[in-house]
């Protein structure tokens, strides 16, 4: 399976660590099919502290068919 890396980081590596790990559930679940993720929120502004979230949007390429939309939202979900 191919490395992936952080165009940037969150200035956090507990933080990269999780980035790590959700794109590499992603790119597990959904192979070749993620064309970009996107941390967003306080962790992208660099405002984040101690108890902030880890949001982070996922762009599809092309449209999820069959149960994909359905795995997709059980691992945005899932802890």
């Amino acid at each position: 399976m191919p490395e992936h890396v952080l165009l940037t980081s969150t200035e956090d590596p507990g933080a990269d660590a999780v980035l790590h790990g959700i794109v590499g559930i992603f790119e597990i679940a959904f192979p070749g099919r993620v064309r970009v993720y996107c941390p967003q929120g306080s962790r992208a502004h660099g405002t984040a502290v101690a108890t902030s979230a880890l949001d982070v949007g996922l762009i599809f390429i092309g449209d999820l068919e069959g149960d994909e939309a359905e795995r997709a939202r059980l691992l945005c979900w899932s802890r």
